[in-house]
């Protein structure tokens, strides 16, 4: 083979890559040139189809023809200063097609040089974002909706704290009063004092509940998984003390500092400790494990136990509800799992549950983007 023969195959080698890249971008993006007064001297196909208008329509014409009027007119000066100095300009447009609709694309716009470094012409190369864009609105006015939600239930919150517990404390106080006066009639002392007393504790409890669903106030830090379980078995000296609980800790290396919200993650696993003790089998002491461990971009704890167990299928969906209690034989008000529900998910979380009843229960927290 000729030197000659060689050249002139690498050389169709070059053309045929060129043909092949030119095609994939034709099918793949919007593509434009234009001269550098900005008169469009070439578009491809998809350039057409987007905007409805023939080739001939647009060739000779400038971008203005396919201007929505959404972007001030400063939007486009800036453009124009940018590639005019031979930089490459990039950002977010809104067009309109001939039909009067409006489409997003995502535009590149490059100056191209002569072999004197002079501009002779831009390459623009866009792709359609208009769903995506469509989705970004959607989100701005839902996150608007729950943000005035938010702030009546904020609302709602200062009421219940401030002016629902006032006459409350006074009965409490006038019930004490009176009692402490020998008053005969001192059952019925004792039943008003009661229902205030539950009164304000479920007042307490709806106002725990609105502050564990609003924003985190405090700051991501990197915390050490086995200080948070220290300083929870240490809360719960007293119970673990009583009952001869065993808490068995596995933690994967890679798992024992994370990044969170420190009051909220020793919240839950104080809740899930505190249930695995409290729920233990009579005459037999609680044995938990508790293990974590990172799959992947994700944190993972589990915390098992050897207790009671649970009826799953006769629960249901109730398991985290609010004053759901299925052991009335224990102390408990039913607010626990849903704290801890709550808080999982406020941290962008999941929470599960294995449970079969004499076979203890396993509860699962998965949570993303800790490390």
């Amino acid at each position: 083979m000729t030197i000659e023969s060689d050249n002139k195959n690498s050389g169709l080698h070059a053309i045929n890559a060129l043909n092949a890249y030119q095609q994939a971008v034709n099918s793949a993006a919007i593509v434009s040139i234009t001269d550098k007064r900005g008169i469009i001297t070439y578009v491809n196909e998809l350039f057409c189809q987007i905007s409805k208008y023939q080739e001939n329509e647009l060739v000779g014409n400038n971008h203005r023809i396919i201007n929505s009027n959404y972007h001030p007119k400063s939007f486009f000066s800036s453009l124009w200063r940018t590639i005019s100095t031979g930089n490459v300009w990039h950002g977010e447009v809104r067009n309109k097609a001939k039909d009067g609709s409006f489409y997003w694309v995502d535009t590149t716009i490059s100056p191209m040089l002569n072999n004197d470094g002079h501009i002779t012409h831009y390459l623009s190369i866009r792709s359609l974002i208009t769903e995506r864009k469509r989705l970004e609105k959607e989100r701005e006015r839902l996150l608007s909706e729950l943000t005035q939600k938010y702030n009546a239930l904020m609302q709602f919150n200062y009421i219940v704290s401030h002016n629902l517990r006032v006459p409350i404390a006074n009965i409490l106080g006038l019930t004490g009063l009176l009692r402490s006066e020998n008053t005969a009639d001192t059952e019925l002392i004792d039943m008003v004092h009661k229902s205030a007393e539950s009164m304000d504790m479920i007042i307490k409890d709806l106002t725990s509940l609105l502050a564990v669903r609003t924003p985190i106030n405090e700051s991501l830090e990197e915390i050490s998984l086995s200080d948070i379980i220290s300083s929870v078995k240490n809360t719960l000296s007293t119970q673990i003390s009583s009952s001869g609980a065993i808490i068995r800790e596995h933690i994967s290396p890679d798992a024992e500092n994370i990044y969170t919200f420190k009051a909220y993650f020793q919240s839950i696993v104080y809740n899930l400790l505190s249930n695995a003790i409290k729920y233990h089998k009579t005459g037999t002491s609680p044995l938990i494990n508790l293990k974590a461990r990172r799959e992947k971009d994700a944190f993972v704890l589990s915390v098992k136990d050897n207790g009671v167990g649970m009826d799953l299928d006769a629960i249901g969906n109730k398991l985290f509800g609010l004053y759901k209690r299925f052991d009335l034989t224990r102390e408990g008000r039913g607010v626990g799992l849903h704290f801890t529900k709550t808080q999982v998910e406020t941290l962008g979380g999941q929470i599960s549950v294995k449970s079969k009843p004499g076979l203890g229960t396993v509860f699962t927290i998965t949570l993303k983007n800790l490390f």
